[in-house]
């Protein structure tokens, strides 16, 4: 099969008769089966401590309410291939420009920015005009002053680069679907 005839389900192109494919199909099965739990308890303990549940998502109820939205969203049978698209474009986006950047700015602004020794902030006047202060240069990378704010310029212009590629590749998997 070529072009449209081809499934987003790569192993349902195959035969159903084939014997190596029913025994992908079982290793695809006992994947997903065994994967489950790995991925609805950390959704369930971030959703119960973003709710700001006094149990910690760790009581019955929420495991019931967990897997009761689970399986009925399960059984509106979304689209997986557009799904898997979605997923894939704003992940792909945000692990590779965007968590690396803003990272990266959230570690120059305590090497470059640190307390003074009565806790309060160094101005940040003193480091552009690179006068002798108490603020160490970044460590990471050694940029002070006029360069440091390039350094920032480039990377707030990443993290917003993959905001839009995310913008676009989800847009794209949306379009698919139709």
């Amino acid at each position: 099969r070529t072009g449209e005839a081809v499934q987003a389900l790569v192993i349902n192109n195959y035969a159903a008769a084939d014997p190596l494919a029913a025994i992908a199909r079982c290793g695809l099965f006992l994947t997903v089966l065994f994967e489950f739990p790995l991925l609805e308890r950390p959704f369930r303990l971030t959703l119960a401590e973003q709710l700001g549940s006094s149990s910690g998502g760790k009581g019955r109820i929420h495991v019931f309410l967990s897997l009761g939205a689970i399986t009925a969203v399960a059984f509106a049978e979304p689209p997986l291939d557009q799904l898997a698209a979605l997923g894939g474009a704003t992940g792909g986006s945000l692990l590779i420009y965007i968590a690396p950047a803003l990272m990266t700015l959230r570690l120059a602004s305590r090497t470059i920015l640190p307390r003074s020794e009565s806790g309060s902030f160094i101005i940040a006047a003193d480091i552009a005009a690179d006068t002798e202060s108490e603020a160490p240069s970044d460590a990471a990378h050694g940029y002070r002053g006029p360069v440091a704010g390039a350094y920032a310029a480039v990377l707030w212009g990443m993290a917003a680069m993959g905001v839009v590629l995310a913008g676009a590749g989800s847009y794209s998997a949306l379009q698919a679907g139709r």
